[in-house]
């Protein structure tokens, strides 16, 4: 009992999840997989963590591990995040690191990522790999509901955001368009599964910047031709609600 009471805490935690990868490894050479996708998917990781140049020097998981000041787990298809101090500016960190994530992939089909996010006890034990808490699994099933590749927050994890960030009756200096700027969070109805919507505070991945993107189906053509609609009717949903959050919510480019 000691060991675990050791490690418990309270910890806000985002369970983000590889978009198709089974049909990724599936139907591409691994080797490829591996120093394109995935590589590409690190390399994001590694700048939304630092906050460095894009292009500095690749580090080690364990370098970034150690320079990171939010503590993460990869396994296989899916990124664990997790504040390591229950403070506003763990999870002020989090939130936006799940937002740079969110915006550098969200144009890159093979690894665009969907997160849940919830807050409670965990049990983390970094150097031995054990990662458990009510929290995690809350922040899986909210990930597995939603129709889209963005992210959302459950209820715990939304009573745990300061609540000047959600009444955005303080600090207006950093609003923007009726935003808290740094928390990367907007109330969006959220796409749910079985044709369902609910109002969730959301990641606002559009706050990346990035030049005007008519959020287009593929290199090829901007709409999903209709052998696609029938044969991919499940990603052509979540691509759809996805193009329909940037229209709605990104400053720039719904006024483009």
């Amino acid at each position: 009992m000691l060991y675990f009471e050791k490690m418990k805490k309270k910890s806000l935690v985002a369970v983000c999840d590889i978009l198709g990868f089974k049909n990724l490894i599936m139907n591409n050479n691994v080797e490829d997989v591996a120093n394109h996708s995935i590589k590409f998917l690190k390399r994001s990781l590694q700048h939304s963590l630092t906050h460095e140049d894009y292009f500095a020097e690749e580090l080690s998981m364990p370098e970034l591990k150690a320079q990171s000041k939010i503590g993460f787990a990869i396994f296989s298809d899916t990124i664990l995040l997790y504040t390591r101090e229950d403070t506003d500016e763990d999870c002020r960190i989090l939130l936006e690191t799940c937002g740079w994530l969110l915006f550098e992939n969200i144009f890159n089909i093979s690894t665009r990522l969907r997160i849940g996010i919830s807050y409670g006890e965990t049990f983390i034990n970094e150097d031995e790999d054990i990662y458990i808490g009510k929290a995690i699994v809350e922040a899986h099933e909210l990930e597995k509901k939603q129709e889209w590749a963005g992210g959302a927050l459950t209820e715990k994890a939304e009573n745990r955001i300061p609540d000047f960030v959600k009444t955005e009756f303080l600090y207006r200096d950093n609003i923007i368009n009726g935003r808290i700027w740094n928390w990367w969070l907007i109330y969006y109805n959220v796409p749910l599964k079985n044709n369902r919507t609910t109002k969730l505070l959301s990641i606002d991945w559009t706050r990346g910047i990035h030049s005007y993107n008519k959020f287009e189906w593929s290199k090829n053509h901007p709409e999903p031709s209709e052998e696609e609609e029938l044969q991919k009717r499940d990603i052509v949903i979540k691509w759809r609600n996805t193009k329909k959050y940037h229209e709605d919510v990104c400053r720039d480019c719904s006024k483009s």
